[in-house]
This record gives C-alpha cells, structure tokens and sequence, in this order.
C-alpha cells in the first residue's frame, strides 16, 4: 500500500518511495556506466561496441532523468564532487550528441548478441527524443522525429508484428 495509492491517482510527489527509488536507481546506473568508461578505454572493435552500449545506456539514463524528473544533476565521472546543475535544454543537447556520437560504434540491426544495443536502439531513443523536443526546449523537431522513426521501422531487421493479437 506504501506510495501505490498516489501513482494510481497521479497525486505522488518527491516524497513517494517508488518516484525516490526509481531516481535514485537512474543514477546508480549512471554511476555503474560511469565507472565502466572510465575503466576501460579504446582498443580493439569489440571494445569501442561495449563504450558504445554504454554510452548508450547512460544517455538513455539521463534522458529518463530529464523526461521525468526535469531539471537535476549531471557527471559523466565517479567522484565525490558535488555534479553539475542541468536544465532540460542542457539534458536534451547531451543526450542528443551522446546518441549521435555513439552510433556509429554499435552494431548494425540485428547484428548483435540477442539482448544488446545495435543503432535501431539508438535510433529508437533519437526518434523519441525529437517527438518530445518542443516539451524539452521549446522547439519541435518534428520532422527529426519522423526520420528517425522511419530508420527504425525501416531497419531491415526488425519488423512491426502484423498478426493477430493472440499468440499461436
């Protein structure tokens, strides 16, 4: 009963323990995918793949960050420093140039061990983004968000199930 009565009737607040736990867990992931890229560096394909993945991971964090939560902190280091202070203009750029920057280290579609990134991830996050862009910055990216929501529906792997909706 703790906090589900408020997330049914959308009256929740900084204080209900399932908002506090999923913020806390957003940035323990950070925090995990942090320490990962500043562990491991460069090297072979494989390696860079794994940066990527984790990049990845980590823009997708803070892009939960900024959808949900709006303006809140930001590091891209393990420290004990107090983090940077992000706007969600500030969140959506990095998450921007994070999934860009990243892209052209992961996978092709469906080239990837089942369960890992490859770019219709990236693609798919990029698309949603964008679809979202006036809420986050005041300016509509609608024709990004159709761009890249084409790429994923046209990845020539992945294909939308056009069946029934009972599985056989």
């Amino acid at each position: 009963d703790a906090g589900v009565p408020e997330l049914l009737h959308n009256t929740f607040g900084a204080d209900n323990i399932f908002s506090t736990g999923l913020y806390y867990r957003l940035y323990f992931t950070i925090t995990l995918c942090n320490f990962y890229l500043d562990q491991v560096n460069g090297g072979d394909d494989e390696t860079l793949m794994r940066r990527a993945e984790v990049r990845f991971i980590r823009a997708m964090q803070y892009f939960h960050i900024m959808d949900i939560f709006g303006n809140a902190a930001f590091t891209e280091k393990v420290s004990a420093e107090l983090a940077q202070y992000y706007t969600r203009d500030q969140f959506y750029a990095y998450v921007e140039s994070e999934l860009k920057a990243c892209e052209g280290d992961l996978a092709e579609p469906g080239q990837n061990t089942y369960g890992r990134i490859d770019k219709v991830a990236a693609w798919n996050l990029l698309s949603r983004l964008y679809l979202n862009a006036e809420v986050y910055t005041g300016a509509p990216q609608w024709e990004l968000a159709k761009q890249y929501a084409e790429a994923v529906i046209k990845n020539g792997h992945y294909a939308l199930w056009t069946g029934n909706a009972t599985n056989p």
